[in-house]
């Protein structure tokens, strides 16, 4: 089942519960999956996933910085406990051959809503890091929206 978000639309983690979860299951501030956490399977397909993704432009290494470039790629890096055997990291690495959907909700400031920028594809990953495991993905159908970007705060990367 396809999560029904709208493209470019903000999202608190209250709103994503509510779309998501049951009515009887209460929303809760900082605690419980959509009150905490930054990877969340959708309840009804747990093969498919949300990235709650805050953007600040941290670098790790030389080399790799967490952003968007302006071709739409992503460059993300896991939570530093992540390795390459964790289940949950092999199927972001095995997302394209099983079909999963990976939702991408971002900001740049902690105190935001998300904003949904589209699914995202697998790419590829660095075999040689992991603790964390540092990911290339590209934002399926992705435009450039330079008076979304600059109202959100989203400065995009050179390629």
């Amino acid at each position: 089942m396809d999560l029904k978000l709208t493209r470019y639309k903000q999202y608190s983690r209250e709103d994503l519960h509510n779309l998501t979860m049951p009515s009887n299951k209460k929303f809760v501030r900082g605690a419980g999956k959509w009150g905490l956490h930054g990877i969340i399977s959708v309840p009804e397909n747990k093969d498919d996933f949300v990235f709650m993704v805050t953007l600040n432009g941290k670098k790790y290494h030389d080399w790799f910085v967490e952003g968007i470039e302006e071709t739409g790629e992503l460059s993300w890096r896991s939570q530093d406990s992540q390795d390459l055997n964790k289940p949950q990291i092999r199927k972001f690495i095995y997302q394209g051959v099983v079909r999963r959907n990976i939702y991408l909700m971002l900001r740049t400031r902690d105190e935001d809503k998300y904003t949904y920028l589209g699914k995202l594809e697998y790419v590829s990953h660095y075999t040689e890091y992991e603790n964390p495991v540092l990911f290339k993905w590209q934002i399926i159908d992705w435009e450039i929206k330079q008076e979304l970007f600059d109202d959100i705060g989203l400065d995009l990367l050179k390629p």
